[in-house]
């Protein structure tokens, strides 16, 4: 009796540490941002509370891929500590490697959602649609009262309109796969009002990496759907790019003419050695330093850690006109070449995006046939790896706590949520009646 009531207790503190995390998920979204240290407090408390769910007993699915996933994850950690044979800024390298090995917490968070009870996935879909007004505000209020020059949260701009256009890629990929009807959201206008929210958000921010991912995510969507390519998904997405590309302009012709002017004007300027630090200028000549830097270490790189001191080496000897020691190279592949050399460059492609790409791929073809958020989970979860990709060619987002705990909580529920659609889809099959 004893004994029984004791697991009873269990299950209840389960069910009660599984409530806490499933809505953390849901709100995550909302102060990723906007927020000081929310999505770094979020993280914390929704990965203990994975180590404790990890302690109930069920039956967990897995795939090929997704051990290929955390085998990349362990590899990547191998690299990063044989980039150590040449570190000298120790204390510094120390502090880059842990917002790697944090990546590792994948082992703890994917299992832990597993365990999870009832459609909890749900939940996150209605943080990505309350979350696009909540920015939108915060964008207006930096710019039109406190007369800031570019839109911000808590974090730099950049920041703030990377995960801006996050979150208008994530509701733009639920119109697509049909989240809205069906039991998921039968007011389309509120996820469309929601995804231009977070579009304009994010051109108030003038981050100029964030529209990289537009035109990526916009072919992913169309290479999914190539054949069923239907009436209203054309309508959708063409809609979409009309806002985008010739709304929003009008709408805001100060904030992105002069960006685009600025822009150009710092491609010439780099290009005739007129004035090379401009904003552009600088990240060209970090590219140039880094791969430079690979050159003379081209297996294992020069330490992670020690970008600075080569960007500084190189500042005193006269061989770069960069005028500012950025402590990153504005590029996690350029920066992962140079402080990891080619291995770890390819094991940070192969763990990062490679692995999660080709389970979501596969998920999607799976999940095809069916709609709502069956359909939605992989697509969110390509969209997420792609998304990140693009933000990592001209931001080395790894370097930033706040980055990367977005990406691991994003990344582990999409690909948690997909393994369940999976295992529930297959029970389904298995279950029908073969006559």
């Amino acid at each position: 009796m004893g004994e029984v009531s004791g697991l009873e207790l269990k299950d209840k503190m389960f069910d009660k540490a599984g409530s806490v995390i499933i809505w953390l998920l849901a709100v995550f979204p909302l102060g990723i941002a906007v927020v000081k240290s929310w999505a770094s407090a979020s993280f914390v408390i929704i990965a203990l509370g994975c180590v404790f769910l990890i302690r109930r007993k069920k039956a967990i699915p897995s795939t090929v891929l997704l051990r290929g996933f955390k085998l990349g994850l362990l590899l990547l950690l191998v690299a990063t500590l044989l980039s150590w044979v040449h570190v000298d800024d120790f204390s510094y390298s120390r502090v880059r490697f842990e917002k790697i090995a944090t990546l590792n917490v994948a082992f703890l968070l994917i299992p832990g959602f597993l365990r999870l009870p009832g459609e909890w996935y749900r939940k996150l879909w209605w943080g990505f649609v309350c979350s696009g007004p909540l920015m939108l505000v915060v964008a207006m209020h930096a710019v039109w009262i406190r007369h800031l020059p570019r839109a911000q949260g808590y974090y730099h701009p950049i920041i703030f309109g990377d995960l801006a256009m996050y979150v208008a890629l994530i509701l733009l990929g639920g119109l697509v796969s049909g989240m809205v009807g069906k039991g998921n959201c039968k007011e389309p206008w509120l996820v469309v009002a929601s995804m231009v929210s977070a579009f304009v958000a994010a051109t108030l921010s003038q981050t100029r990496g964030a529209w990289a991912a537009f035109p990526l995510v916009m072919f992913l969507l169309l290479w999914l759907y190539r054949r069923k390519l239907k009436l209203r998904m054309l309508v959708v997405a063409g809609g979409v790019f009309l806002v985008v590309v010739l709304g929003l302009p009008q709408l805001f012709p100060q904030s992105i003419g002069r960006q685009a002017e600025r822009t150009l004007q710092s491609v010439e300027s780099y290009l005739d050695g007129s004035q090379p630090n401009t904003s552009l200028g600088q990240r060209f000549m970090l590219w140039e330093i880094a791969f430079d830097v690979w050159k003379h270490h081209p297996l294992v790189g020069t330490g992670l850690g020690d970008f600075p001191l080569e960007v500084e080496s190189r500042m005193r000897s006269g061989e770069t006109e960069l005028d500012y020691a950025w402590t990153h190279a504005h590029s996690i592949f350029a920066e992962a070449l140079a402080v990891m050399g080619g291995l770890g460059l390819v094991t940070m492609l192969l763990a990062v995006f490679y692995f999660p790409f080709r389970f979501f791929v596969k998920g999607f073809n799976l999940l095809a046939e069916s709609g709502g958020i069956e359909r939605f989970v992989p697509v969110a979860g390509l969209i997420t790896v792609v998304a990140f990709f693009a933000f990592g060619l001209s931001e080395a987002w790894l370097a930033r706590s706040v980055f990367v705990h977005s990406y691991l909580i994003f990344l582990s529920v999409f690909i948690a949520a997909t393994l369940l659609l999976l295992e529930q889809q297959q029970t389904t099959t298995d279950g029908e009646d073969p006559r």
